[in-house]
């Protein structure tokens, strides 16, 4: 018996013991505890990476209003939709949906460890932004976060020697208070 059925193998034992205590020998069909109904793991939604951020809240992290939010899809597990101004500042949200909790960690463990040799720097780990959140900053500059089901990577170019990191930070927050 795996450790996922435990649970439900202690129920039905403590279910069926109480039914059994107190009662006669002789129990109809009626009076036996009912079967366990067990829940299947549910399929993650398929989000819209645009549905994350308005155009007022992108517009607002960037401080200038945005053009049209431009999006593209993989199937149903990667959806990327990039805010941009006329002056070329910009926020972009890449969402990749996994069957499960423990495929969308393991993804995002092995781009963790591989980050420094994309970005040219050691990730700085977030704390306070979904599961788990780290920044890849150097050559890409680029906020990933964990959550649930999904790996968020949060870029945010505003130009100019900005904090980009603060920028992927308020796009994140927009996004995960959706996401949830």
């Amino acid at each position: 018996m795996t450790m996922r059925h435990l649970p439900t193998a202690v129920l039905l034992a403590l279910g069926l013991g109480f039914a059994t205590c107190g009662g006669s020998s002789s129990s109809t069909e009626s009076e036996k505890a009912p079967a366990p109904v067990l829940k299947q793991q549910e399929e993650p939604k398929v989000v819209s990476a645009c549905s994350l951020l308005t155009a007022e809240e992108a517009a607002a992290i960037l401080g200038e209003p945005v053009e049209k939010p431009s999006e593209s899809a993989t199937g149903s597990t990667v959806s990327n939709c990039n805010w941009m101004t006329g002056s070329s500042t910009s926020v972009g949200i890449l969402l990749r949906r996994a069957s499960s909790k423990a495929e969308a960690e393991r993804v995002y463990q092995q781009a963790h460890q591989q980050s420094k040799s994309v970005s040219g720097v050691d990730p700085e780990d977030i704390s306070g932004l979904g599961d788990k959140a780290y920044w890849a900053g150097g050559h890409i500059n680029q906020l990933n976060v964990f959550k649930g089901n999904y790996w968020l990577i949060i870029m945010a170019n505003k130009g100019n020697g900005a904090d980009s990191l603060a920028a992927a930070k308020a796009v994140a927050g927009k996004a995960l208070a959706k996401l949830s």
